[in-house]
């Protein structure tokens, strides 16, 4: 890592319920008249891309509703041949973080040809993508803000990255209304998966304090949020604040980086199909008793934004209860305790097999502790 940090915004937000009613303004504005939608079967069956496309009038697009789960170069590269032929001047993502990072695989290979697999890394790509606008769908990917897709590399076997400065959307439209019909399983996942993207990027080696501030507010917002927005995703306030403080880890997270949570999930994704939100909740509390040493005053910071009073406690003392929240809060929106819960089970040799995978995700370098093989195993193991 260099001496110095840089901090990058590059998407305008347009926030509150019942905003994708400027899309069409938008739109006009860059000059964009056909339009690629890509967005999943879920959404298409509940209803809710019928709200986009509503706003749609006098505009030509297509629609690729065929993004899968965590989706592979396989599916990005066969969704691109789907659709090379024609001439798109913008995508729009409608969804979560599989649609998002779908689209933004498809705009790289729309400019560049090839495969996905051919741009791993960062700035791999020439030719930057077609332009993108993003109405996110869950509470959780942050995608809508950074400048990369995770995708599943077959190589490797892992979530890897696609990523460059021009990647990042032009638009993100945060309108909880599209959120209000969300299974209490995925705000609880997602919502999940946004405190672990906060807390991750508040202890990085990389945070800056513009980061800091950020991902702190985030945990406060989830702190207050996620627990009745899993009740009820029709509560339009609390699923509204869910997905600003998404977004606004997205921004924190997205220039901080993230830690071994994310290694860990991005290994175990490679071998088995999970919801990437479950696998880092279950895997973060264990996470947080590893880490917490290697910076304990901004694990104690995260306690008292997860609501711990912290006065007459030693550093170290709020530090470890703030973990205790977090668990806690795990099991109130009902994410299980193990991998075996989600019908993961390993044997000796593919705990092997992900461990040194986990060693090699580029996420170690900036976990506030250096992990080494053998508790990297040991972590693993003890939420089997």
């Amino acid at each position: 890592m260099s001496n110095f940090k840089q901090f990058f915004v590059s998407t305008r937000l347009i926030i509150g319920p019942g905003c994708i009613d400027q899309l069409p303004v938008e739109l006009n504005k860059i000059g964009a008249k056909h339009l690629l939608i890509v967005t999943d079967q879920g959404l298409v069956k509940a209803g809710i891309l019928d709200e986009v496309l509503a706003q749609l009038d006098g505009f030509t697009f297509r629609v690729f509703d065929n993004v899968i789960p965590n989706p592979t170069v396989d599916s990005v590269d066969s969704a691109y041949h789907s659709l090379k032929d024609e001439k798109f001047d913008l995508i729009l993502a409608v969804g979560g973080g599989s649609s998002i990072d779908t689209a933004k695989g498809i705009s790289v290979l729309l400019t560049n040809g090839g495969s996905l697999g051919d741009y791993f890394g960062r700035e791999v790509y020439k030719i930057p993508p077609v332009p993108l606008f993003v109405a996110p769908t869950t509470v959780g990917t942050g995608s809508e803000v950074t400048r990369a897709c995770a995708i599943l590399n077959p190589k490797t076997r892992m979530k890897d990255i696609v990523g460059g400065a021009s990647m990042a959307c032009r638009v993100a439209f945060l309108d909880g209304n599209l959120l209000r019909t969300l299974p209490a399983s995925v705000v609880a996942a997602t919502g999940m998966d946004a405190l672990t993207h906060a807390i991750e990027g508040y202890t990085s080696r990389n945070a800056t304090p513009v980061s800091d501030a950020l991902n702190l507010h985030a945990i406060r917002m989830i702190r207050d949020n996620l627990r009745p927005a899993v009740a009820d995703s029709s509560n339009i306030q609390a699923i509204q604040n869910m997905l600003v403080a998404s977004t606004t880890t997205g921004i924190g997270f997205g220039n901080a980086l993230i830690g071994i949570v994310h290694s860990i999930s991005h290994a175990i994704n490679g071998h088995f199909e999970a919801p990437h939100g479950v696998l880092n909740a279950i895997a973060l509390p264990h996470v947080l008793e590893y880490n917490w040493i290697g910076n304990p005053r901004k694990f104690a910071d995260i306690a008292e934004a997860l609501g711990v009073d912290v006065r007459g406690k030693s550093v170290e003392d709020a530090a470890l209860e703030g973990i205790e929240r977090v668990r806690r809060l795990a099991k109130d929106v009902g994410i299980p305790e193990k991998l075996s819960d989600i019908g993961i089970v390993m044997d000796d040799s593919k705990l092997d097999e992900i461990t040194d995978q986990i060693m090699t995700d580029q996420y170690i370098q900036y976990n506030p502790r250096v992990p080494r093989k053998a508790e990297v195993r040991r972590l693993l193991e003890a939420f089997l």
